[in-house]
């Protein structure tokens, strides 16, 4: 006896909303960033130092958007720390630093990437996108 289709629909898996661990301590930045985030379907978690951000680290997240240049500690011996504890975790670093200086700091940091704070809300989100995809991105600084 053949076997008939079934006429139910068959379920799609369950879109991967991206958990992202934004480390800022310019405050209004750190919430116009989560805002646009959250309004592009991720989920943003907000720390404006190390400490505040241990215990977001105790929950699954995707990558973290990093200031290069946290008062508390400098961001890419941050990215350094993150990197060797959370060995999964996805670190992109950003500023308003000069272009060069950033891609120098993200790559002897190990960061998966660097975006600058100037950059559209657009590239932002393809560059955080691409890091979780694992997708080579080319950095927007």
């Amino acid at each position: 006896m053949a076997s008939r289709p079934s006429s139910r629909p068959v379920p799609r898996p369950a879109r991967h909303v991206i958990r992202v661990l934004i480390i800022d301590d310019d405050e209004s930045f750190l919430r116009l960033t989560s805002r646009r985030l959250v309004r592009s379907g991720m989920i943003a978690f907000e720390a404006t130092s190390w400490a505040d951000a241990i215990p977001h680290l105790r929950h699954p997240i995707d990558v973290c958007l990093l200031d290069l240049n946290l008062i508390s500690l400098n961001g890419a011996r941050l990215c350094e720390l993150l990197k060797r504890a959370h060995k999964e975790l996805k670190v992109i670093l950003f500023s308003a630093e000069d272009s060069a200086v950033l891609s120098e700091s993200a790559r002897k940091a190990g960061a998966d990437g660097h975006v600058s704070k100037s950059s559209e809300h657009h590239q932002l989100c393809d560059a955080i996108t691409g890091v979780v995809l694992g997708r080579p991105r080319p950095s927007t600084a």
